[in-house]
């Protein structure tokens, strides 16, 4: 059920319809675009037109919206509202307070004076800057007379502090502005550092209008996104410092890496059991979260199934190289004769022991073990003929014992 202030809302066109992956902010607002309609049940529409969750944001949230990009909203403005939207503090930014008046009363027009104050921005020295001086109790006043060095939050405040103090409904809309279309995965990906602040104007007989100061002193942060606005270090020091680097390969790399994590967060991560019987429910027929639990731990025990029986065989096709088969077979002959090798013994260790107890033996045990080391440890796969002196050194060993225990 729809919000009795959605009604404020004249959507027009066609909507656009698209899922929202959110990471975790631990707010229970959430992100969409202009006039949002939530479509999932775990978000809803209040007053100011923000979508809030149900419950804060703990975790990744995944949710449906649809949004009309072409509307209008609040053709008329009520007398509570006009008030809220011109509110200011009583005292404090004379000088902007003055310049405000003064400019409104020359522009004749609302209109206009919007657009005198955008004029202003962009034809005197204002400059975007992401490292602006610290300002002090009239920040306005020092702003817009002064430094004139800053970034969105500064412009947009400023901005909207002329339109109230002439009387003018304004109000301060902060979220994202751009981002990173990832062609390998279909999406858009927004960062932090693509945070935005600008302002909307109520117009009479238009509404709310957006207005975006900040494109009037830097076009190409609102077109081009952040990093071509500021001719400071981009994300220098950051986590994110990678995405500065626009080499062919390392930006396609990174954009492979970044579609593998979205695959995994839309279909894994994102999609609760409702979610998932509601997106079953298209395929098969009455299926329920207990069938979707059976399902998946009927998946999850033929996948290890199947893995145990592939390295059942793989095992069983692995062979030994022909040197080690000789060793062992030399090893057996000695274990028949009660000189049975020990766990972790070396070859080595192996002939030294042999040959102090049993001296009959000594130079033939000798024999094998440094023809086997030789060739085993060989930087090249043993000859033929290596391979023929070890097995004529095991009969001779074998055929000792034999006569031995004649």
């Amino acid at each position: 059920m729809n919000a009795r202030w959605d009604g404020l809302i004249e959507r027009q066109g066609d909507p656009s319809d698209y899922s929202v992956m959110l990471e975790p902010t631990n707010q229970r607002w959430v992100f969409a675009l202009a006039t949002p309609v939530p479509v999932s049940d775990n978000i809803g529409l209040v007053r100011d037109y923000r979508l809030m969750a149900n419950n804060p944001v703990g975790a990744r949230l995944r949710y449906e919206v649809r949004s009309f990009l072409d509307c209008r909203v609040e053709r008329e403005l009520s007398p509570f509202w006009r008030h809220r939207t011109t509110l200011l503090p009583p005292d404090g930014n004379t000088r902007s307070r003055d310049l405000a008046k003064s400019m409104r009363l020359s522009a004749g027009s609302v209109a206009a004076y919007v657009a005198d104050v955008l004029k202003m921005f962009n034809q005197q020295e204002f400059v975007y800057t992401l490292k602006p001086p610290i300002l002090g109790n009239d920040a306005i006043d020092e702003f817009l007379l002064a430094s004139r060095r800053g970034f969105c939050e500064h412009f947009a405040g400023s901005f909207v502090f002329m339109m109230r103090a002439a009387d003018v409904p304004e109000r301060v809309v902060v979220g994202y502005q751009g981002g990173e279309y990832n062609p390998v995965g279909n999406y858009v990906a927004v960062r932090q550092f693509d945070a935005h602040a600008w302002a909307e104007v109520w117009l009479a007989g238009r509404g709310w209008v957006r207005v975006d100061p900040t494109s009037a002193v830097a076009p190409e942060r609102i077109e081009d996104g952040l990093e071509a606005a500021v001719d400071e270090g981009f994300l220098e020091g950051s986590p994110l410092s990678l995405l500065h680097y626009q080499t062919l390969w390392i930006t396609d790399l990174r954009l492979q890496l970044s579609a593998l994590g979205h695959y995994w967060d839309s279909w894994v991560v994102g999609y609760n059991p409702s979610m998932q019987v509601s997106l079953l429910s298209r395929f098969i027929e009455d299926v329920s979260v207990t069938k979707l639990g059976a399902m998946m731990l009927a998946a999850v025990f033929a996948v290890i199934g199947a893995l145990a029986v592939y390295l059942l065989l793989t095992s069983r096709r692995q062979k030994l190289a022909p040197v080690d088969e000789a060793y062992l077979a030399f090893c057996a002959v000695l274990a028949r004769r009660g000189l049975e090798r020990q766990a972790g013994e070396g070859p080595m260790d192996y002939a030294v022991r042999i040959g102090i107890g049993n001296p009959d033996i000594r130079d033939l045990v000798d024999a094998v073990t440094q023809i086997y080391v030789g060739s085993a440890y060989a930087t090249e796969t043993p000859s033929t003929e290596q391979l023929k002196d070890l097995r004529r050194a095991i009969r001779s060993l074998r055929s000792h014992i034999a006569t031995s225990n004649v």
